[in-house]
């Protein structure tokens, strides 16, 4: 079983080395950062990623590829949609947004959400530790922003606010969510995608839920 990597090709210019079976490859940025986020510490990742599964400078090969691509997405066991590497606090695990409590919500009501989060995650979604920090790290920014604009909290929360505003707006103004094969990559996947973004994972059904209720509060939509 393999892997597909969807990512965003970015300049050809702009160009990083690889090694594929000990050889030197020449590869894009993009690429490599996305390879980075892919990688995991302790066990072997078999990936199938277009720039170095297809030979580009064979016009024959690429034609006959490109014609499979969407089989190739179809029958691999993820999809791994690479956002980007930001240099951000937000993306390297230095920050997380601060969960604002409910004054009116018991902690006994607080502590049940909060079982029933972590249920819902890892027994029924089957989702990765990885994955359940990614997605609670967006749900609690986009919350975190709908309260200070409901309840107009008082100035302690301004840091955390910018850095929430910060990450959703980056997140939602990928040039990647404007590429042509998004659509077959992404619909033909076995798996719900996840989406890679810094130190984080995060379901592209949960991306795709929580920046709509952002943006509907006055984000900028991509």
């Amino acid at each position: 079983m393999y892997d597909t990597l969807s990512y965003n090709w970015g300049s050809s210019k702009d160009t990083s080395t690889i090694y594929v079976n000990e050889q030197p490859v020449q590869d894009s940025v993009n690429l490599h950062d996305s390879l980075l986020g892919v990688r995991h510490a302790r066990k072997t990742v078999s990936l199938w990623a277009d720039a170095l599964c297809i030979d580009q400078s064979n016009e024959s090969e690429k034609s006959q590829q490109v014609a499979m691509m969407g089989q190739v997405h179809r029958h691999g066991r993820q999809t791994w949609i690479s956002l980007g590497l930001p240099d951000e606090d937000w993306a390297n695990g230095k920050w997380s947004p601060s969960p604002i409590a409910d004054k009116n919500v018991g902690w006994l009501k607080r502590f049940v959400r909060g079982i029933w989060r972590l249920f819902w995650n890892h027994l029924v979604l089957r989702r990765s530790r990885l994955s359940r920090l990614g997605v609670t790290h967006v749900s609690d920014a986009v919350r975190l922003l709908e309260s200070l604009e409901a309840k107009k909290l008082d100035g302690k929360y301004e840091k955390d606010a910018e850095m929430a505003k910060s990450m959703l707006t980056w997140l939602a103004t990928r040039e990647y969510w404007t590429r042509v094969w998004v659509m077959q990559e992404v619909a033909l996947s076995d798996k719900d995608p996840i989406c890679l973004f810094g130190q984080h994972r995060i379901p592209l059904l949960s991306l795709d839920s929580a920046l709509p209720n952002w943006r509907n509060g006055g984000g900028s939509s991509p």
